[in-house]
């Protein structure tokens, strides 16, 4: 990397500090304020809220009386009790006592505190026949009459608050708007990022060869692009006084210059993050909805069948990389990328109008052919633009990307539906997907730009039987078979189906599963660039690769001690950090284990087997989690896959302990 290179990148790394620090401190002074005000506004909100149920209860109860049925012999209030306690979730209990002391009384199923005759002591009323709120052992307790018709006091209502449900209700607030800031700040990142990269680094990169090209008395090359500011005017003029000298034409002259090929990757990147972005808006509540319009097809129970929509998603992703890599021979990126989102959002409408459960699956099944045509074509693009000696940085930016929109989708997404619902959310979903259709659409190159690119990549055709040395290797197969697989099966089952279904069994919001959901992309996104830089460093692939898998299965084995909210948590985390390690570690063992076979099949060749052999059987993930749910329950179905993780991760040992190394290759 040059000097020019290191100081313009330093450059925007101060550009992006003082960007980060306005964005981070703006945040927090709106968060404080809403903090302020939601503690301020909301305990009277809530007490007047609290005393027209009490009226419409005493009015019931009135009602009941009127009718000639006498307060000894009421029955159903208890249940009347109940279903209004689970409509207004703050209300701890609820009590009832006739006037006269007398008679029957009529509880809710909630937690009463203390002696229920220190609830006969409260304050009814206190000035101006104001309702009073009385503390007792750390509720809220307001009582009020229940007047007769004839002006009598029937009896008594207490309706008790639990005390600690502002500070939960505020916080979780803030939890949703710490989301909404986090996914703001990060898309407000990529969008500035993209702006300086198209308004400052192409100018300063078209200085840079220009002054290559003279300093060689030769022709610059001309531009295919131009920007519309000082810098690129500059830019300009010096191309226009370069070429008012009679030097040479450098070879391929008349071509041109495309975009810089680190702009045209952050125009990659942000179609890809917003594309992905709204694709898993739906990660935390799929299988939520799926119960909601589930049907029982073909004798399956619910367990597995609420399985089905992510299964076939993952399923219609995968194949269809198979047949789409043709497309990209036909079409350009920018026609491929708009089939694969308009596929996407027919999907995402058809998921959102879905009146039955086939219905939702043939909308899922659309959703992921149109992920998969989308991965695709981004994969290609960044092959096509990024120089040879840079692909691993342009992969390890496409791999973090996608992390980073799976965290923010699944976290946004949770929020979103909680204020929304399920079917708005999929319509919101359509809509950003349009958006990264339109992006992409100005952003990639044109057909005719594409073709060229790739006719200079083009490798020589080989046959089926030479795969088959491949297929034999056994050192390339046990990665597949006892490390990716195993943990891309593990990972769609967990984060896809299992966590989202068993955490709302036990009470958690949509909101607070998406948090929990969102946890394995923001780890990804986090650790997974510094795990393979330092792993690179120290060449430590193989321990990486074993490493991550007992990660993986340690968190999968938790919940045999926890299970509950916070063992999925663990789960997901190690999850995240395990597949850190072992993710960027499989692609970099790759050139080194099949050392003989990349000189005939070519390493893009070799990957893409990687990738549809790892991502195919993925689809059963779900199926398998709902059957073993169905036989053991939730949690124990996550401990049955950390302990085949455990399994796998022994015989990737042992396999490599004892298998042959390619010649040349220290074993």
């Amino acid at each position: 990397m040059s000097d020019f290179d290191l100081a313009l990148g330093r450059f925007r790394t101060r550009v992006l500090v003082v960007a980060l620090a306005v964005i981070l401190a703006c945040s927090a002074l709106v968060l404080g304020v809403v903090a302020r005000h939601q503690y301020v506004a909301l305990p009277p909100e809530l007490a007047a809220k609290h005393v027209n149920v009490g009226n419409l209860l005493g009015r019931e109860i009135r009602r009941a009386v009127d009718l000639g049925i006498p307060l000894a012999e009421l029955r159903g209030l208890d249940l009347l009790f109940r279903d209004v306690r689970v409509a207004n979730p703050e209300i701890a209990f609820i009590h009832f006592t006739p006037g006269n002391g007398a008679g029957m009384t009529a509880d809710s199923d909630g937690t009463i505190p203390g002696d229920r005759a220190r609830l006969r002591s409260l304050p009814l009323t206190g000035h101006g026949n104001e309702p009073v709120v009385s503390e007792l052992d750390g509720h809220g307790v307001l009582a009020l009459p229940v007047a007769g018709r004839d002006g009598g006091v029937l009896g008594r209502l207490a309706i008790g608050v639990d005390g600690h449900y502002v500070a939960r209700l505020v916080g979780d607030r803030l939890f949703d708007l710490v989301t909404v800031q986090i996914v703001s700040a990060i898309l407000t990142v990529e969008v500035l990022l993209l702006c300086f990269d198209f308004w400052v680094t192409a100018p300063m990169l078209g200085i840079q060869a220009w002054a290559g090209a003279v300093s060689r008395r030769m022709l610059p090359l001309p531009l295919h692009w131009r920007v519309d500011n000082e810098l690129g005017r500059f830019v300009d003029r010096l191309h226009g006084l370069a070429h008012a000298m009679r030097w040479p034409q450098p070879e391929h002259g008349r071509r041109g210059a495309a975009l810089p090929w680190p702009v045209m990757l952050r125009f990659i990147r942000v179609a890809l993050f917003a594309f992905v972005l709204a694709d898993t808006l739906s990660l935390s509540f799929l299988p939520l909805f799926a119960r909601e319009v589930f049907t029982p097809l073909w004798g399956i129970g619910s367990e597995v069948g609420l399985s089905l929509p992510v299964m076939i998603y993952w399923l219609t992703s995968a194949v269809v990389q198979l047949p789409g890599a043709g497309l990209l021979d036909r079409f350009s990126h920018r026609a491929v990328f708009g089939g694969g989102a308009a596929v996407s959002v027919a999907g995402a409408l058809v998921s959102a109008l879905a009146p039955n459960f086939a219905v939702l699956l043939a909308g899922r099944a659309l959703s992921g052919l149109g992920l998969g045509l989308v991965f695709m074509v981004c994969q290609a693009a960044i092959l096509t633009h990024v120089p040879q000696e840079r692909r691993a940085y342009g992969i390890a930016t496409f791999t973090g990307v996608f992390f980073l929109a799976t965290f923010s989708g699944a976290a946004l997404g949770g929020v979103v539906a909680e204020e929304i619902g399920f079917r708005a959310t999929f319509l919101v979903s359509a809509v950003v997907a349009v958006l990264a259709a339109l992006f992409a659409h100005l952003s990639f190159g044109s057909s005719r730009e594409d073709r060229r690119a790739r006719r200079a990549q083009a490798a020589a055709p080989v046959s089926a039987a030479d795969y088959r040395p491949l297929l034999v290797n056994p050192r390339f197969v046990g990665l597949l078979l006892f490390s990716a697989l195993p943990n891309r099966v593990f990972n769609v089952a967990l984060v896809f189906y299992l966590a989202p279904v068993f955490l709302f069994s036990l009470d958690n919001s949509k909101a607070e599963i998406g948090r929990i959901v969102a946890l394995y992309g923001l780890t990804m996104a986090l650790v997974a660039p510094l795990a393979a830089r330092l792993v690179d460093r120290r060449g430590w692939h193989f321990a990486s690769v074993a490493a991550g898998s007992a990660l993986t299965a340690a968190g999968g084995l938790t919940m045999f001690f926890l299970p509950g909210t916070l063992g999925v948590g663990i789960a997901i985390f190690a999850m995240g950090l395990g597949q850190s390690l072992s993710i960027p570690s499989q692609m970099a063992m790759l050139p080194t284990v099949t050392a003989g076979q990349a000189d005939v099949l070519g390493l893009p060749r070799i990957y893409a087997v990687f990738r549809v052999g790892e991502r195919i059987p993925a689809f059963i993930g779900p199926v398998l989690g709902g059957a073993l749910a169905a036989l053991f329950g939730y949690g124990n179905a996550i401990v049955v896959f950390g302990g085949w993780l455990v399994l796998a991760t022994l015989l990737l040992l042992g396999l490599y302990r004892f298998a042959p190394a390619p010649s040349g290759v220290e074993p």
